[in-house]
Protein backbone atom coordinates (compact mmCIF):
# COMPACT_ATOMS: atom_id res chain seq x y z
CA UNK A 1 0.00 0.00 0.00
CA UNK A 2 1.45 3.39 -0.99
CA UNK A 3 1.81 6.17 1.58
CA UNK A 4 -1.06 8.22 0.15
CA UNK A 5 -3.48 5.31 0.32
CA UNK A 6 -2.23 4.35 3.77
CA UNK A 7 -2.87 7.81 5.19
CA UNK A 8 -6.24 8.01 3.42
CA UNK A 9 -7.17 4.67 4.95
CA UNK A 10 -6.26 5.90 8.43
CA UNK A 11 -8.16 9.14 7.87
CA UNK A 12 -11.35 7.38 6.81
CA UNK A 13 -10.90 4.73 9.49
CA UNK A 14 -10.57 7.15 12.39
CA UNK A 15 -13.27 9.53 11.22
CA UNK A 16 -15.79 6.72 11.00
CA UNK A 17 -15.43 6.38 14.78
CA UNK A 18 -15.86 10.06 15.52
CA UNK A 19 -18.73 10.50 13.10
CA UNK A 20 -20.49 7.65 14.88
CA UNK A 21 -19.84 8.81 18.43
CA UNK A 22 -18.17 11.73 20.14
CA UNK A 23 -16.93 9.58 23.00
CA UNK A 24 -14.87 6.44 22.79
CA UNK A 25 -16.53 4.18 25.33
CA UNK A 26 -15.07 0.73 25.07
CA UNK A 27 -14.73 -1.37 27.18
CA UNK A 28 -17.80 -1.25 29.42
CA UNK A 29 -19.56 -3.54 31.88
CA UNK A 30 -22.11 -5.84 30.26
CA UNK A 31 -23.51 -9.35 29.89
CA UNK A 32 -24.12 -10.83 26.46
CA UNK A 33 -25.10 -14.13 24.88
CA UNK A 34 -24.21 -15.11 21.30
CA UNK A 35 -25.85 -17.85 19.26
CA UNK A 36 -23.50 -19.84 17.00
CA UNK A 37 -25.21 -21.01 13.83
CA UNK A 38 -24.38 -22.89 10.67
CA UNK A 39 -26.85 -23.01 7.80
CA UNK A 40 -29.43 -21.44 10.11
CA UNK A 41 -29.10 -24.15 12.77
CA UNK A 42 -27.81 -23.28 16.26
CA UNK A 43 -25.04 -25.63 17.43
CA UNK A 44 -23.59 -23.66 20.37
CA UNK A 45 -23.91 -20.50 22.42
CA UNK A 46 -21.44 -18.28 24.21
CA UNK A 47 -21.97 -16.19 27.36
CA UNK A 48 -19.79 -13.13 27.91
CA UNK A 49 -19.40 -11.02 31.04
CA UNK A 50 -17.28 -7.84 31.18
CA UNK A 51 -16.49 -6.40 34.63
CA UNK A 52 -14.34 -3.64 36.08
CA UNK A 53 -12.29 -4.05 39.27
CA UNK A 54 -11.97 -0.62 40.91
CA UNK A 55 -9.44 -1.81 43.47
CA UNK A 56 -7.06 -3.17 40.83
CA UNK A 57 -8.08 -0.67 38.12
CA UNK A 58 -8.40 -3.40 35.52
CA UNK A 59 -11.03 -4.97 33.30
CA UNK A 60 -11.89 -8.65 32.98
CA UNK A 61 -13.84 -10.43 30.28
CA UNK A 62 -15.07 -13.95 31.01
CA UNK A 63 -16.57 -16.23 28.37
CA UNK A 64 -17.95 -19.75 28.35
CA UNK A 65 -19.13 -21.52 25.21
CA UNK A 66 -20.80 -24.90 24.88
CA UNK A 67 -22.67 -27.02 22.40
CA UNK A 68 -26.49 -27.01 22.60
CA UNK A 69 -29.46 -29.13 21.53
CA UNK A 70 -28.58 -32.36 19.75
CA UNK A 71 -25.00 -31.12 19.48
CA UNK A 72 -24.64 -31.59 23.26
CA UNK A 73 -23.94 -35.27 22.45
CA UNK A 74 -20.62 -34.03 21.07
CA UNK A 75 -19.50 -32.34 24.28
CA UNK A 76 -17.42 -29.23 23.66
CA UNK A 77 -17.04 -26.64 26.44
CA UNK A 78 -14.64 -23.71 26.19
CA UNK A 79 -13.85 -21.23 28.96
CA UNK A 80 -11.76 -18.18 28.11
CA UNK A 81 -10.89 -15.36 30.48
CA UNK A 82 -8.73 -12.27 30.26
CA UNK A 83 -7.93 -9.44 32.69
CA UNK A 84 -6.30 -6.37 31.23
CA UNK A 85 -5.46 -2.72 31.76
CA UNK A 86 -6.90 -0.03 29.53
CA UNK A 87 -5.86 3.61 29.08
CA UNK A 88 -8.72 5.49 27.46
CA UNK A 89 -6.78 8.76 27.10
CA UNK A 90 -3.96 6.97 25.30
CA UNK A 91 -6.48 5.21 23.07
CA UNK A 92 -8.09 8.50 22.06
CA UNK A 93 -4.68 10.06 21.46
CA UNK A 94 -3.69 7.23 19.14
CA UNK A 95 -6.89 7.52 17.12
CA UNK A 96 -6.66 11.30 16.78
CA UNK A 97 -3.04 11.12 15.63
CA UNK A 98 -3.78 8.34 13.08
CA UNK A 99 -1.46 6.04 15.05
CA UNK A 100 -3.33 2.74 14.90
CA UNK A 101 -1.03 0.84 17.25
CA UNK A 102 -1.49 -0.80 20.61
CA UNK A 103 -0.05 1.25 23.46
CA UNK A 104 -3.34 1.60 25.30
CA UNK A 105 -4.04 -1.92 26.59
CA UNK A 106 -2.17 -5.01 27.77
CA UNK A 107 -3.02 -8.40 29.22
CA UNK A 108 -2.44 -9.02 32.91
CA UNK A 109 -3.68 -12.62 32.98
CA UNK A 110 -5.37 -15.00 30.53
CA UNK A 111 -6.66 -18.55 30.56
CA UNK A 112 -8.18 -20.91 28.02
CA UNK A 113 -9.70 -24.26 28.95
CA UNK A 114 -11.38 -26.64 26.54
CA UNK A 115 -13.12 -29.88 27.43
CA UNK A 116 -14.03 -31.97 24.40
CA UNK A 117 -15.51 -35.41 24.99
CA UNK A 118 -12.93 -36.99 27.32
CA UNK A 119 -9.97 -34.74 26.53
CA UNK A 120 -9.04 -31.36 27.98
CA UNK A 121 -6.66 -28.51 27.17
CA UNK A 122 -5.45 -25.73 29.46
CA UNK A 123 -3.39 -22.65 28.59
CA UNK A 124 -2.52 -19.94 31.11
CA UNK A 125 -0.79 -16.62 30.49
CA UNK A 126 0.31 -13.93 32.92
CA UNK A 127 2.50 -10.87 32.97
CA UNK A 128 5.83 -11.44 34.74
CA UNK A 129 8.24 -8.51 35.12
CA UNK A 130 6.46 -6.68 32.32
CA UNK A 131 6.60 -9.64 29.89
CA UNK A 132 3.75 -11.97 28.99
CA UNK A 133 4.50 -15.63 29.81
CA UNK A 134 2.26 -18.48 28.64
CA UNK A 135 2.17 -22.01 30.06
CA UNK A 136 1.07 -24.68 27.61
CA UNK A 137 1.48 -28.45 28.07
CA UNK A 138 3.44 -27.62 31.26
CA UNK A 139 6.01 -25.66 29.26
CA UNK A 140 6.59 -21.91 29.68
CA UNK A 141 6.66 -19.66 26.64
CA UNK A 142 8.26 -16.26 27.25
CA UNK A 143 6.79 -13.91 24.68
CA UNK A 144 8.58 -11.17 22.83
CA UNK A 145 8.10 -7.79 24.53
CA UNK A 146 5.94 -6.56 21.63
CA UNK A 147 3.37 -9.28 22.40
CA UNK A 148 1.20 -7.40 24.88
CA UNK A 149 -2.29 -8.80 24.39
CA UNK A 150 -4.17 -12.07 24.04
CA UNK A 151 -6.67 -12.98 21.37
CA UNK A 152 -9.73 -12.01 23.41
CA UNK A 153 -8.44 -8.45 23.82
CA UNK A 154 -7.45 -8.26 20.16
CA UNK A 155 -11.03 -9.14 19.16
CA UNK A 156 -12.45 -6.65 21.65
CA UNK A 157 -10.44 -3.75 20.23
CA UNK A 158 -10.30 -4.96 16.63
CA UNK A 159 -12.28 -1.93 15.47
CA UNK A 160 -9.32 0.34 16.32
CA UNK A 161 -6.26 -1.75 15.45
CA UNK A 162 -4.31 -2.30 12.25
CA UNK A 163 -1.53 -4.85 12.79
CA UNK A 164 -0.65 -6.30 16.19
CA UNK A 165 1.26 -9.28 17.55
CA UNK A 166 -0.96 -11.44 19.75
CA UNK A 167 -0.60 -14.36 22.13
CA UNK A 168 -3.11 -16.69 20.49
CA UNK A 169 -3.49 -19.48 23.05
CA UNK A 170 0.26 -19.33 23.64
CA UNK A 171 1.28 -18.92 20.01
CA UNK A 172 2.71 -15.62 18.77
CA UNK A 173 0.69 -14.58 15.74
CA UNK A 174 0.28 -11.43 13.68
CA UNK A 175 -3.30 -10.17 13.52
CA UNK A 176 -4.22 -7.79 10.70
CA UNK A 177 -7.45 -5.79 10.91
CA UNK A 178 -8.93 -4.14 7.82
CA UNK A 179 -11.91 -1.85 7.55
CA UNK A 180 -14.44 -3.20 5.04
CA UNK A 181 -17.05 -0.48 5.42
CA UNK A 182 -20.24 0.36 7.28
CA UNK A 183 -23.60 -1.42 7.28
CA UNK A 184 -27.02 -1.16 8.88
CA UNK A 185 -27.79 -4.42 10.64
CA UNK A 186 -31.03 -5.70 12.18
CA UNK A 187 -30.26 -6.94 15.71
CA UNK A 188 -31.97 -7.47 19.06
CA UNK A 189 -31.01 -3.83 19.70
CA UNK A 190 -32.96 -2.74 16.64
CA UNK A 191 -31.72 -1.58 13.25
CA UNK A 192 -28.29 -0.16 14.02
CA UNK A 193 -25.27 1.28 12.23
CA UNK A 194 -22.14 -0.86 12.37
CA UNK A 195 -18.56 -0.73 11.18
CA UNK A 196 -17.37 -3.95 9.55
CA UNK A 197 -13.84 -5.19 10.23
CA UNK A 198 -12.03 -8.17 8.72
CA UNK A 199 -9.39 -9.95 10.80
CA UNK A 200 -6.70 -12.12 9.24
CA UNK A 201 -4.17 -14.17 11.23
CA UNK A 202 -0.69 -14.55 9.75
CA UNK A 203 -0.69 -17.32 7.16
CA UNK A 204 -3.78 -18.99 8.65
CA UNK A 205 -6.50 -20.10 6.25
CA UNK A 206 -9.09 -18.69 8.65
CA UNK A 207 -10.41 -15.14 8.74
CA UNK A 208 -13.11 -13.36 10.73
CA UNK A 209 -15.49 -10.53 9.89
CA UNK A 210 -16.98 -8.60 12.81
CA UNK A 211 -19.79 -6.05 12.90
CA UNK A 212 -19.13 -3.52 15.73
CA UNK A 213 -21.80 -1.13 17.00
CA UNK A 214 -20.34 2.33 17.83
CA UNK A 215 -23.57 3.48 19.50
CA UNK A 216 -23.36 0.47 21.83
CA UNK A 217 -19.76 0.88 23.00
CA UNK A 218 -18.38 -0.94 19.94
CA UNK A 219 -20.05 -4.15 21.01
CA UNK A 220 -19.68 -6.95 18.42
CA UNK A 221 -23.23 -7.73 17.27
CA UNK A 222 -22.39 -10.23 14.55
CA UNK A 223 -19.33 -12.33 13.75
CA UNK A 224 -18.63 -14.58 10.78
CA UNK A 225 -15.73 -17.01 10.54
CA UNK A 226 -14.37 -18.15 7.20
CA UNK A 227 -11.91 -20.77 6.02
CA UNK A 228 -10.47 -20.16 2.56
CA UNK A 229 -13.26 -17.59 2.08
CA UNK A 230 -15.94 -20.21 2.77
CA UNK A 231 -18.32 -19.29 5.61
CA UNK A 232 -18.01 -21.81 8.45
CA UNK A 233 -20.34 -20.29 11.06
CA UNK A 234 -22.03 -17.10 12.22
CA UNK A 235 -22.29 -15.78 15.79
CA UNK A 236 -25.28 -13.51 16.42
CA UNK A 237 -25.97 -11.41 19.51
CA UNK A 238 -29.16 -12.73 21.10
CA UNK A 239 -29.08 -11.11 24.56
CA UNK A 240 -27.42 -7.97 25.95
CA UNK A 241 -27.56 -6.33 29.38
CA UNK A 242 -25.61 -3.30 30.65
Amino acid sequence: MCKVNKYLYFFLYVNLFFLSTNVLSSPHEYKAIYSFQKNGVEFANSRHIMTYNKRLSNWCINTISNTVGLFRLKKDIREENSCFIYDKKEHLKKLKSFDITNNFTSTISYSFKRTKNKTSELIISKKVDGVLVSTKFEKDIIHNKNVKIDRLIAQLFGYSLSKVMVSDKGRERLYTFKLIGTEKVKTILGLIDTIVIKKEIGTSKRSTITWYSPENNYLPVKIEQYRLDVLKFTAILENYEK
